[in-house]
């Protein structure tokens, strides 16, 4: 392996929906790819205008380099619902995306994030490649499950308290409180840096309504992408949550690889 300084780039973007069209110029500017997240309901049955998905904008996101993933039929909490519930949303969800955008779909984001090893299992079993948490601090292969995907950083969706975790070298946790007053921006520009020094990977998770509402939010956002271009030039790789996974990535594949050889 080179000994150049380099990491995976990817973004995700939950909750998809009519009015987040110009999140594909932030990204094209930035030179950036992601992961969208759909909730099957809302594109052929939605419940109010705003939740509202038309077939035309995931097409589009498609066209500009992006993935197009589940977020399931309802956007219910999976670990809360029975079995079969549960079941139901993580099938039919992804079923009903491959009809639609006519291939197949190899991701699933747990809505809210909550998920137990009873959802994990039904998630491997309907046949999806990896499903993503919002386990916040992830930046290597290390021990990692493709369906309990970890992620960076969450682009914050209020002003709370929010608990971060970063994973230690032997699968322990630093645990970090980020209070109103704290910029996650800063811990997002250092942990890029991280993920860069370790050749991992970087990923970034928020809503785009989020970004409508708040105009200081996006230009948090578009200065952060900024630095990420910047610093990241020549030594970041663009991808979607799915090739994380898919064979072209060596580094994960090479930590499988030591997983499962004899001792």
């Amino acid at each position: 392996m080179s000994n150049q300084k380099s990491a995976f780039v990817t973004t995700s973007w939950d909750d998809v929906a009519d009015d987040q069209a110009g999140l594909l110029d932030i990204l094209k500017n930035h030179g950036l790819r992601g992961t969208f997240n759909v909730v099957t309901q809302w594109v052929e049955n939605p419940k109010s205008e705003i939740d509202n998905v038309g077939v035309n904008l995931l097409r589009e996101i498609e066209s500009k380099g992006h993935e197009i993933a589940s977020h399931s039929q309802s956007h219910r909490r999976l670990s809360d619902l029975q079995e079969i519930e549960a079941k139901i949303e993580i099938e039919k969800s992804k079923v009903d995306l491959e009809r639609i955008m006519g291939h197949k779909i190899l991701g699933i984001a747990y809505p809210y994030g909550t998920y137990d090893s009873k959802i994990v299992a039904l998630a491997r079993n309907a046949g999806y490649l990896y499903a993503r948490t919002v386990r916040e601090g992830r930046l290597d292969f290390e021990d990692q499950n493709p369906h309990e995907l970890g992620v960076t950083i969450i682009l914050p969706r209020a002003k709370q308290a929010r608990r971060f975790w970063l994973y230690g070298s032997r699968g322990q946790y630093l645990f970090l409180q980020l209070r109103e007053n704290f910029r996650w921006e800063r811990i997002a520009r250092k942990l890029f840096v991280k993920a860069l020094n370790s050749q991992g990977y970087w990923h970034l998770v928020g809503h785009f309504r989020d970004i409508l509402e708040d105009k200081t939010l996006r230009s948090s956002l578009e200065s952060l992408l900024s630095f990420i271009a910047d610093l990241g030039e020549g030594q970041m790789r663009p991808v979607t949550n799915a090739e994380l996974f898919t064979p072209h990535n060596t580094r994960f594949q090479s930590t499988m690889e030591t997983k499962t050889m004899p001792n």
